[in-house]
């Protein structure tokens, strides 16, 4: 009984039209028509492939012992061995524990270390995991540090000025055109500039000082073998290399702090030029002759600094070397003469040239300083005493000449290592460095053994006034030692230094480099004959049975008839004192 619309739709409905799906269609359905073409096209191309190859028929059992017989290679077979080949070159290489660690993660090698350089230099609350990743992997964390000490380096040089405030490092920033300067390129097989050097520190491509060194030292011989070492542009660079060495010998102790026992003495970086070509080689043959032969000219400054840096002069007559800050004159100067051949004063107090930027206001830095007539230098060992000076009525310390304290036996010393020097604004004179410490000052095992004269370099920094100087000693390096002794030298003042300690004086690291090696050349060292052979003969048991020896003399001599039992005031003794037993009664 329903009404016209109601007939009609009930007629015209048909059963094979499937209803509209309602909602989202499902996730394999769900693809754009692009892709629904490519995989149209990719499924067809798949089947013409396999249309046309043509089915091989398989081999009879006589045409398989032929080909065995007369060792036919089929060309059926051929796919096969190329795939079998393939397969045997490409063996993977073994993958370090560290790197499959940062495999497996998202993140490149890359990211991780510049989110650790990054974390190094700003205060995180945070810890992300880019930054949870570079802290576990030792290897990462190791050569992000290293980079922030390169950075600072860099920045060193970078930051250093003329006297009109212009950079003296923009011309080493790019190199030349090689459209208007192509001899350039002739001349210098393996060029390089100071944005190369920076963009290797931010890619963590240094994982050695000496890959970082050998970068910086090329960049200055190359601009120095081009232009010229008298010229302006050679002037300016060897003011660049004085300033990086200094800049270098101060962050030697960040450099031990980081790689500790692991400081190379020559190793290699992957960005190490690779010198295969012959000219290449010539040129390097070349260059180790010229420095030999320059090992062989003398260096006789005032300030008695026997170091080859920064700008130097030759002597007209005598043909010795001085530095140009030392003796206040530039370097184009025509027929210059030594004081020695020329005389005249010199101040010996040498002005520190550039100033250092980390300074104190007010303070003038030296080279060298002088207590009375002793000459005092940045990197030598002095003797120190500890003992305050006598005071005058109105409070003002007595100067006391440093000879009359050389009477005082090394023993009762201390032995300081002279970093810096600077006259303040009351021209007070002071000396910065670092203490060194004898064997029974250390904490270490009784049956260890030292050298008759070893110390040991403590981390420990202080501020002294040059009056508390007595006098200078020499701190050597065992090879050194071995071979000879500087001129003009006491035996009683020599040492020897090969470990440094912590801070608690417990943990011993062996140091590989030295910040102030000695110059073993023939003008200003004496070699020995026959290499010495030192031993280790001191430990701490000797100097105790001596002082025991000590004791029991002096109790000998106390008057009195009754005998003092004070055994237990010595090493042997048990260390209590014996008491006797109370007699019981019952």
């Amino acid at each position: 009984m329903g009404g016209k619309t109601q007939r009609v739709n009930g007629m015209i409905k048909d059963k094979n039209i499937l209803p509209r799906p309602v909602g989202r269609p499902p996730k394999d359905k769900r693809k754009s028509k692009y892709r629904l073409k490519k995989l149209r096209e990719k499924q067809e191309a798949l089947n013409g492939r396999r249309q046309n190859q043509t089915p091989l028929k398989p081999m009879s059992h006589r045409e398989r012992c032929f080909a065995q017989k007369h060792k036919i290679f089929l060309l059926r077979n051929i796919e096969k061995v190329r795939y079998e080949r393939n397969k045997e070159t490409s063996t993977p290489n073994p993958v370090p524990e560290e790197t499959e660690f940062i495999n497996n993660t998202s993140f490149t090698k890359t990211d991780v270390f510049m989110t650790q350089f990054t974390a190094l230099k700003t205060s995180r609350s945070v810890k992300t995991r880019r930054l949870t990743l570079a802290e576990e992997n030792s290897e990462v964390t190791r050569t992000a540090k290293l980079a922030r000490v390169f950075k600072d380096i860099f920045t060193a040089v970078l930051s250093c000025k003329d006297d009109e405030g212009k950079p003296l490092a923009a011309p080493l920033m790019s190199l030349p055109s090689k459209k208007k300067h192509p001899e350039y390129y002739e001349f210098i097989k393996d060029p390089i500039d100071m944005s190369m050097i920076e963009r290797n520190i931010l890619t963590g491509k240094y994982h050695t000082v000496d890959g970082f060194d050998a970068d910086f030292l090329r960049l200055f011989r190359n601009v120095e073998r081009y232009c010229g070492r008298k010229s302006e542009t050679g002037r300016l660079v060897l003011r660049l290399r004085k300033v990086y060495c200094m800049a270098k010998t101060d962050a030697t102790t960040q450099f031990e702090e980081i790689l500790g026992d692991g400081l190379p003495q020559n190793g290699t970086c992957d960005s190490e030029p690779s010198e295969s070509l012959d000219g290449d080689a010539k040129s390097n043959q070349d260059e180790e002759k010229e420095d030999s032969e320059e090992e062989e000219e003398i260096i006789r400054c005032i300030c008695n600094i026997y170091r080859d840096e920064g700008l130097m002069i030759q002597c007209e007559k005598c043909m010795i070397w001085q530095h140009c800050d030392c003796v206040g004159v530039s370097g184009d100067v025509a027929n210059y003469m030594c004081e020695q051949c020329d005389p005249r004063f010199i101040n010996p107090e040498v002005y520190l040239m550039p100033q250092p930027h980390d300074g104190l206001p007010g303070c003038k830095y030296y080279m060298t300083l002088l207590r009375d007539d002793l000459q005092v230098r940045v990197g030598d060992c002095v003797h120190i005493t500890r003992e305050n000076p006598q005071r005058r009525n109105d409070g003002i310390p007595v100067r006391t000449s440093y000879r009359l304290l050389s009477t005082i036996s090394p023993d009762k010393l201390e032995i300081f290592r002279i970093e810096r020097l600077w006259i303040n604004d009351k021209n007070d004179k002071y000396a910065y460095g670092h203490y060194y410490c004898r064997p029974h000052e250390t904490f270490h095992e009784p049956s260890r053994k030292f050298f008759p004269n070893e110390v040991f370099r403590l981390p420990l920094y202080d501020i002294i006034p040059l009056e508390a100087i007595v006098g200078q000693c020499w701190v050597m390096d065992l090879n050194s030692f071995c071979k000879g002794r500087p001129r003009g030298v006491k035996e009683q003042d020599v040492y020897i230094c090969e470990y440094r300690l912590d801070k608690t004086a417990h943990l011993f690291y062996r140091i590989s480099r030295t910040k102030f090696p000695i110059n073993t050349h023939s003008y200003c060292f004496d070699p020995f004959e026959n290499r010495m052979v030192p031993k280790r003969t001191y430990s701490k048991k000797k100097k105790k049975r001596h002082l025991n020896a000590i004791l029991l003399k002096l109790l000998g001599n106390i008057p009195g008839k009754q005998k003092i039992d004070v055994t237990y005031l010595l090493d042997d003794g048990a260390g209590k004192r014996a008491r006797k037993k109370p007699t019981l009664s019952y």
